[in-house]
C-alpha cells in the first residue's frame, strides 16, 4: 500500500500553516491563500497545494521549520527532511514513504483480521446459546407437561366440589404457560441475535474488499514513489504545477527620476510578468541583479546547474536587449552548488560567480548596497529580497521574469 504525499509531509503541511498565519494577508501567494485561510483539517485539494508551496517557496520552507513543535515520530522525520533538504534527502524520504505504507497496510489488515475474528467467536457463541436455550425450552416444557398430567389426576381423583384445587391448578397451568412462551422468546432472540452477527460479519467482509480496491487505486494514482530518480521527477512536477500564473495589473508605467525611491506602480504585483513589463516600459538606467540558480531551476524545472545556468544568461540578455541597454544586467551564481566548467563567455550580461566562503545570496546583498543608483533584485527568497530592499533596492520574484520570458 502506498501513502498520499500530502499525508506523508502533514507535519510540514501544518507547520507551513502556522508560519503562514503569521503573515500579513497581502504577504501570503496567491495559490496559498485558501489554505492559509481554512480551518481545522485541510481536505487533499488544499494540502497537495500547501505541499507545492513548501517545494517552490524555500522562504517558507525556512519560516515552517520552527512551528514543527516538539513532536516525534516518521512524519516528524519526513518533515524535516522536506522543509530542510540535506544530502540525500530524497533517498531518505522515498525510505520513510515505503515505511509508512507497509505499516499502514499492516495495521489496516491485522484490524480487519482481528475483527472477523470477533464476529466469528460472536457468531458460534450465539449459536451455543441458541442450542442451550432451545434445550432448556424443551426440558422445562416437558416438566411441565409431566406436572399437569399429575394435576389432572389428581382433579379427577377429587370430588367435582374442590373448587379451590381446581382453580389452583389453573392458575398453575397458566404460570406454565408463561413460562413457556417466556423460554419460546428467549430462544427467539437468540435466534434473531445469531442472523444480527451473520450479516454483520457479511458486511465486514464486504467492507474489507471496498477498502482494498481503494488502496489498489491509490496505490496506481497517488502513491508516494519509492525510486529516487522518480521522486526527484514528482517534486519536478509538482514544482511546476505549483508555478503561478501571470495577472495582468493594467498599462506600464515609467519608473520614477533618479533620486526618488522605486517602487511598483499601483495594480503591479512583484510576482507578476507585469512588473518585468513597467520596469522595461521606463527606459530609465537601472542595475538588474538576478539570482541565478534560484531563477534557473525554476526555469529549467530540474535541479540541474548547467541547464539552469544556460536558461538564465539567455533571459538576461533579452532582458538586456529588450531594455535598449538602459539596464545592466548581473546575474550571480553559487560557486558551491555549480561552478561553471569554462570561463563565461564575454557580452552584455556579466555572469558571476560568488566568492569561496560566501553564498550568492550575501553576494547579491553585497552588490545591491554597493551599487549606485536604481537597483532591482530578481529572486523568489524572501530573505535576498527583504535584505537588497533594506539597501534601497527594488525586489520582484523570479516567478515574474519566468513568466515574462515564457511570453515571448
Amino acid at each position: 500500500m502506498g501513502i498520499a504525499l500530502h499525508s506523508l509531509l502533514s507535519a510540514a503541511v501544518e507547520a507551513a500553516r502556522a508560519a503562514l498565519r503569521d503573515l500579513d494577508g497581502d504577504q501570503v501567494p496567491n495559490d496559498l491563500r485558501r489554505a492559509a485561510a481554512a480551518s481545522g483539517t485541510l481536505p487533499p485539494p488544499l494540502a497537495r497545494s500547501v505541499v507545492k508551496g513548501l517545494d517552490q517557496y524555500g522562504w517558507l520552507r525556512e519560516q515552517a521549520a520552527p512551528h514543527l513543535g516538539e513532536a516525534q515520530g516518521p512524519r516528524r522525520d519526513a518533515a524535516e527532511l522536506f522543509l530542510e533538504r540535506p544530502e540525500g534527502w530524497e533517498l531518505r524520504l522515498a525510505v520513510l514513504a515505503a515505511r509508512l505504507g507497509e505499516e499502514a497496510g499492516s495495521g489496516a489488515a491485522q484490524a480487519s483480521a482481528g475483527k472477523e475474528r470477533e464476529l466469528s467467536e460472536a457468531l458460534k457463541a450465539a449459536r451455543a446459546k441458541a442450542r442451550s436455550v432451545q434445550k432448556e425450552s424443551a426440558a422445562a416444557v416437558a416438566a411441565l407437561e409431566q406436572r399437569l398430567a399429575g394435576l389432572a389426576a389428581a382433579r379427577r381423583a377429587e370430588a367435582a366440589g374442590e373448587a379451590r384445587g381446581e382453580a389452583d391448578a389453573r392458575k398453575e397451568l397458566q404460570a406454565a404457560e408463561a413460562a413457556a412462551r417466556e423460554a419460546s422468546r428467549g430462544r427467539g432472540e437468540a435466534e434473531a441475535e445469531a442472523r444480527r452477527l451473520r450479516q454483520e460479519l457479511k458486511d465486514e467482509r464486504a467492507r474489507r474488499r471496498r477498502e482494498a480496491a481503494a488502496a489498489a487505486e491509490t496505490a496506481a494514482g497517488e502513491a508516494w514513489v519509492a525510486e529516487p530518480a522518480a521522486l526527484a521527477e514528482r517534486l519536478d512536477e509538482t514544482a511546476l504545477m505549483a508555478r503561478p500564473a501571470a495577472r495582468s495589473a493594467g498599462p506600464a508605467r515609467a519608473p520614477k527620476g533618479p533620486g526618488e525611491p522605486w517602487r511598483l506602480p499601483a495594480g503591479v504585483l512583484p510576482d507578476a510578468r507585469a512588473a518585468v513589463d513597467w520596469l522595461l516600459s521606463g527606459g530609465a538606467p537601472a542595475a538588474v541583479l538576478v539570482d541565478g540558480y534560484n531563477l534557473g531551476y525554476l526555469m529549467a524545472g530540474e535541479r540541474a546547474p548547467a541547464p539552469a545556468r544556460a536558461r538564465v544568461t539567455a533571459v538576461a540578455q533579452r532582458l538586456h536587449t529588450m531594455g535598449g541597454g538602459a539596464l545592466r544586467v548581473t546575474v550571480v551564481f553559487d560557486s558551491d552548488i555549480g561552478p561553471a566548467e569554462t570561463p563565461p563567455a564575454p557580452g552584455p550580461v556579466t555572469v558571476r560567480f560568488s566568492e569561496a566562503g560566501e553564498t550568492a545570496d550575501d553576494e547579491i546583498v553585497r552588490l545591491a548596497a554597493e551599487s549606485a543608483g536604481p537597483v532591482v533584485v530578481v529572486s523568489n527568497d524572501r530573505a535576498v529580497r527583504e535584505r537588497s530592499e533594506a539597501h534601497g533596492a527594488l525586489a520582484i520574484w523570479s516567478t515574474a521574469l519566468a513568466a515574462w520570458a515564457g511570453s515571448r
